[in-house]
């Protein structure tokens, strides 16, 4: 069952459902996925479906939804949208009906540097399908405090830098840790002999 959100318009007997999509599939929430919904009752204006919907005892709201991500995986990259699913009775039927209406939304995205990191080393490591984008083999780089773990962060972070800077620049940046190196090994030995 996909993950819909009522929202309690002050006791009305009505209510709204925020209902994301991405890609045209409704999103399954989990524990990184949160919710803002901020409501603006609109005031009179002369639009036509307004006027419908407030003759048919519907108040009209503006309904500003964001989406926030934590832990941004690949598998969710998409283009996201949001619909708004009225309920109502419907006293000539004599049952509920919905409306549903597509919203423009703002996606907001937080993501950590763990997040970046799984994308480069899913690439990188040849672990990356690029057929099938809903499938995420990158291992989780999340630091528990272990030197396993502190280990295998160092080795993810050379796989990232060795992929994302060109071959010239690697050269370059050796070239200026061999000197860094050699500088601080004769520092140590000139003060030994001091």
């Amino acid at each position: 069952m996909h993950h819909q959100t009522s929202v309690d318009f002050r006791g009305s007997l009505y209510h709204d459902q925020i209902i994301w999509h991405r890609n045209g599939v409704p999103v399954e929430f989990t524990d990184r996925h949160f919710q803002k919904v901020e409501l603006r009752e609109v005031p009179e204006d002369t639009s036509l479906l307004n006027k419908v919907l407030r003759e048919n005892g519907i108040s009209v709201y503006e309904i500003n939804a964001t989406l926030i991500i934590h832990l941004l995986k690949e598998s969710e990259f998409g283009s996201y949208t949001c619909h708004v699913a009225r309920r109502y009775y419907n006293r000539t039927t004599e049952r509920y009906e919905l409306i549903e209406i597509p919203h423009p939304h703002e996606l907001v995205v937080i993501p950590r540097e763990q997040d970046m990191l799984n994308v480069f080393v899913n690439r990188s490591t040849g672990k990356y399908n690029p057929g099938s984008v809903m499938k995420s083999t990158a291992p989780n780089p999340c630091y528990s405090g272990s030197l396993f773990d502190e280990m295998s962060l160092a080795k993810e972070f050379a796989v990232v830098a060795v992929n994302y800077f060109e071959r010239e620049e690697l050269i370059f940046f050796a070239v200026v840790a061999s000197l860094g190196l050699l500088i601080l090994w004769n520092t140590r030995r000139w003060l030994r002999f001091m």
